[in-house]
């Protein structure tokens, strides 16, 4: 996702440009120069300035003080829901590009030479990367999260463009990840693979954002939690359902009701509280009648011993 602070962001498997080649990165080819350098510019790089973008976004998350709060632009008309699990440090805090797991972020890198000389021979390499709570990144999002392109040539003045996407697989988890970006120097040159001299390497050269899927562990005492299905939205007849759990604070029943924007009942559940433990409900985006209601924003409402909650979801085709 796109900070409003800092450089542009994004990934690619696509490219534009003179003499260029692109294909995945393999781990065997990228792990020393990337894990062990730190640092914007290495060596001889000043010449050379770069943007990273994302682009195609679901929404947008703001990240502050107070946690993660996602704005579901693309499919509900900028409904916003929250998560103050979300912890950062200050200098993360700015709105970033909202992705839903389970789809696919597409990003764009700009690479130009601003110096008086050509460079020859570069290897371009975008990897995606969790960032952790501190503000140290951790793994890669996935086997495929590696893309890189190899430049024959790059002349003063030149602009080169490089285009891509990546799919966010089901088991990646939400939070803010990371675009982190390098520029080689292969002396051996013609597209061989293996890593070169490291001109470039920006561990955080761009920040884009999947909301929290994975969640909270549960509602507070009089509260409700609810999970959006496994992409942070509900679509019937896919397995994407909500989960909504009740913090009941004594026993008795428990009602769920579903409304529309008109204010109408669409579904409604009950269960019991024991006064022990927490109250579950699912709910698949289905009407009373079993059919699938519209897409849309719907409130669900909660009432029993001791809570009275609502919470928005989105459900999308």
């Amino acid at each position: 996702m796109t900070s409003d602070r800092g450089v542009s962001r994004t990934l690619g498997a696509m490219v534009v440009g003179l003499g260029l080649m692109a294909g995945a990165a393999r781990a065997s080819d990228l792990l020393g120069p990337i894990w062990h350098l730190m640092g914007n510019h290495i060596g001889d790089a000043d010449p050379l300035s770069w943007t990273i973008e994302y682009y195609d976004e679901w929404g947008r998350t703001v990240v502050d003080a107070s946690g993660g709060h996602f704005y579901h632009d693309r499919c509900c008309g900028g409904v916003r829901t929250d998560d103050p699990s979300w912890v950062y440090p200050e200098r993360y805090y700015g709105q970033y590009k909202m992705y839903y797991i389970g789809t696919t972020m597409k990003y764009r890198i700009t690479l130009t030479n601003t110096g008086l000389r050509s460079y020859e021979n570069l290897r371009v390499v975008a990897i995606q990367e969790y960032l952790t709570n501190d503000g140290t990144w951790g793994e890669w999002i996935s086997p495929d999260a590696a893309k890189d392109w190899y430049v024959a040539e790059l002349r003063p003045g030149q602009t080169m463009v490089f285009e891509g996407d990546l799919y966010i697989p089901d088991g990646a988890h939400g939070g803010l990840d990371q675009t982190h970006l390098q520029v080689q120097h292969w002396d051996a040159g013609n597209g061989q693979t293996g890593p070169g001299a490291v001109i470039i390497d920006d561990a955080q050269a761009a920040i884009w954002c999947p909301p929290d899927t994975t969640g909270a562990t549960g509602p507070r005492p009089g509260g409700i939690f609810v999970k959006a299905g496994s992409r942070g939205y509900v679509q019937p007849g896919s397995g994407a359902d909500a989960l909504i759990q009740v913090g009941a604070t004594d026993s008795g029943q428990v009602s769920l009701r579903v409304y529309n924007r008109q204010g109408m009942v669409v579904r409604e559940l009950f269960s019991y509280a024991t006064g022990e433990g927490i109250v579950e409900f699912t709910w698949d985006g289905t009407s009373s009648s079993g059919a699938a209601v519209t897409p849309g924003v719907y409130l669900v409402v909660v009432d029993g011993p001791g809570v009275h909650a609502k919470e928005k979801l989105a459900v999308v085709r």
